[in-house]
């Protein structure tokens, strides 16, 4: 007897493979196995810690704001 979790399982990995199956375009042939987004999304969270810790360590190291912000503006002339 299938549980509902089991129907559950069921239903993500088919819903999972029908997107991925869908995205690539892949018409005939095996099905691709569907892809965990659980891997996309904390290499999102990576690279966003990435992109917020360089110009706060550029700040730290050298005393002023990164990229040419003076006293939280844009700088458009001199």
């Amino acid at each position: 007897m299938t549980s509902y979790r089991d129907l559950a399982e069921a239903d993500a990995f088919e819903r999972r493979r029908l997107a991925t199956t869908l995205v690539s375009g892949i018409r005939a042939g095996p099905a691709a196995e569907p892809t965990r987004t659980a891997r996309q999304v904390m290499g999102g969270l990576v690279l966003t810690a990435v992109l917020v810790a360089v110009p706060a360590a550029s700040h730290a190291l050298t005393g002023h704001p990164a990229f040419g912000w003076d006293h939280g503006r844009a700088r458009i002339s001199r």
